[in-house]
C-alpha cells in the first residue's frame, strides 16, 4: 500500500459509521498493508525536530484524521502521555520500539494515579490500539537500540492538545498539558525519495 492509498483508506474508514471494534480491525489491516511494503521505508529523514523525536504528518492538516510517522533516534523515548480521547492504532515501520501501557486509576487536580500495564515490542506486523478508555489511552514508547526506528500512528480524531504525565517522588504523576507538534505535513508528496540507509537500515 502506497502512502496516498493509506490516506484514502483512512478517509474511507472515517466516512463510515462503524463500531469501534470494526474501526480497529480496519485500521490494523491498513497499517499492516502499509508497513509491510518495503518501498515505504524510503523516508526522507529530517535532522531537526520540535520535540524529543521527529513527527511527520503523512496527510494534510486539513484532514479530520492524522497519520503520523514518528522517527526515533537511538536511545530516544517519549514521556507517558495520553491521546485526547481519540481512537487510533500504532505499528512499527522500521526497527524496534518498546511500548508500555498505563491504566488511569484516578485523577485529582491535575494529579494522576497510574498503574503500569503490559509492555510490548513493536516490530514486523504488530499493531497496538489507542482507545478512549482508562486502560488504552496512555502509553510511553522507547527506542532502546543504537539504531534509528520508525513507527506509524493513526488517530481518527486529530489531536491538538494532550497531557504528559510526569512521575513524582510519592508515586503519583503530575498532568502537564502540551500542544501536539509536527516537523512537516503532506509527507506523502515526497515519500518516494532515496532511502537513507544509515538511518532506517533494512527494516524489522
Amino acid at each position: 500500500m502506497k502512502p496516498l492509498e493509506l490516506i484514502q483508506a483512512i478517509r474511507m474508514i472515517k466516512r463510515q459509521a462503524l463500531a469501534q471494534s470494526t474501526q480497529l480491525a480496519q485500521l490494523r489491516q491498513a497499517l499492516i498493508a502499509f508497513v509491510s511494503e518495503p518501498a515505504n521505508r524510503q523516508v526522507n529523514i529530517t535532522n531537526t525536530s520540535c520535540g524529543l523525536y521527529t513527527r511527520i504528518l503523512l496527510n494534510s492538516f486539513d484532514d479530520d484524521f492524522q497519520i503520523v510517522v514518528v522517527l526515533w533516534g537511538p536511545q530516544s523515548a517519549s514521556p507517558i502521555h495520553d491521546h485526547n480521547g481519540t481512537v487510533g492504532a500504532v505499528a512499527a515501520l522500521a526497527g524496534h520500539t518498546i511500548e508500555a501501557k498505563y491504566q488511569i486509576l484516578r485523577t485529582e487536580a491535575q494529579r494522576a494515579w497510574l498503574q503500569k500495564q503490559e509492555t510490548s515490542v513493536l516490530k514486523a506486523a504488530y499493531v497496538t490500539p489507542i482507545l478512549p478508555d482508562e486502560t488504552s489511552q496512555l502509553h510511553d514508547m522507547v527506542n532502546a537500540t543504537d539504531t534509528w526506528a520508525a513507527t506509524v500512528h493513526i488517530y481518527l480524531t486529530p489531536i491538538t492538545d494532550f497531557y504528559i504525565y510526569e512521575p513524582q517522588p510519592d508515586g503519583t504523576y503530575i498532568m502537564v498539558e502540551r500542544k501536539l507538534w509536527f516537523d512537516g505535513d503532506n509527507a506523502w508528496q515526497t515519500w518516494q525519495t532515496p532511502l537513507q540507509q544509515e538511518v532506517l537500515g533494512s527494516g524489522s
